[in-house]
């Protein structure tokens, strides 16, 4: 198994960040030599792309796509370019390593099996904690669990907030994490579900309601920064708390609708989803 890092952005950040990028590269490729792997496909390569937001064009967009040439499957995700930015050298570092584990959540299973997903991401964690020791003076990193750009719900200003929609068909079963202190008779309460994703938020979002009709159910959250948001909302799939099957959408300001982020190969969001 092969993993291909790279971040590409603007001549904005510090060249040190490359170094530190490629040598928490080094360390994933050197561990994933050593194990062995099942998945159809055997070389990843994930691409950050953090520029400004004037400077973001076509094709620069989240997506997932096998080079015809070698087969290399290559993930693309859009970072936070203010972040990369204004972050210092370790937290650069939980930034790159959170959205390539969110770049590596969006590859099909038809590509990369789940079993072997998790095993490079414990790789990444693993090479990130020895660069740590290495590069920051033995310093321990912050669990990746608590996303440092989250923001506290006493600071959301309701002019600042951003709409995430949680979507699915009513006839998707709900997961049993949002089940179990609720009686038999109460087990197709939606109610269960909200409170799932309020107690598992990691204040990066707040819940508020829900709607349903023609089949679709919607669950509305809020955020200041939609993209721990969105990353919460995908760790709690991959830890079977929220069914797979869910869409999610995140309200686009500037043109008045909501922008598909998952799954990948979602196209169109709509509130009443179109069979």
């Amino acid at each position: 198994m092969d993993l291909i890092l790279r971040l590409l952005t603007s001549s904005d950040l510090p060249k040190e960040r490359s170094r530190d990028f490629f040598a928490l590269e080094e360390g994933v490729r050197s561990s994933l030599k050593t194990m062995s792997f099942k998945s159809p496909k055997q070389t990843f390569g994930v691409w950050v792309v953090a520029l400004p937001p004037n400077d973001l064009r076509p094709p620069e967009r989240e997506e997932v796509k096998v080079d015809r040439r070698d087969g290399v499957v290559s993930t693309t995700v859009i970072g936070d370019f203010d972040a990369y930015k204004s972050a210092k050298p370790s937290e650069a570092i939980d930034l790159f390593v959170l959205d390539v584990i969110r770049a590596l959540r969006q590859v099909p299973e038809k590509f990369l099996l789940v079993e072997d997903r998790e095993k490079i991401i414990e790789i990444l964690k693993g090479a990130r904690i020895e660069f740590y020791k290495t590069h920051f003076e033995g310093k321990m990193p912050k669990d990746l669990t608590v996303d440092m750009a989250a923001s506290s719900r006493a600071n959301i200003n309701e002019e600042e907030k951003i709409q995430i929609v949680v979507q699915f068909d009513d006839a998707t079963p709900l997961p049993e994490n949002a089940l179990e202190n609720y009686s038999e008779g109460e087990k197709d309460d939606i109610f269960a579900l909200e409170e799932l994703l309020e107690k598992n938020s990691g204040d990066t979002y707040e819940v508020d309601g829900h709607d349903f009709g023609s089949g679709t159910v919607n669950i509305f959250l809020y955020c200041i920064n939609p993209d721990p948001a969105v990353r919460r909302l995908l760790s709690l799939i991959d830890s079977h708390k929220l069914m797979p099957e869910i869409r999610i959408g995140i309200a686009d300001t500037g043109r008045g609708r909501l922008r598909a982020v998952y799954p990948p190969e979602l196209r169109e969001f709509d509130l009443i989803n179109k069979p």
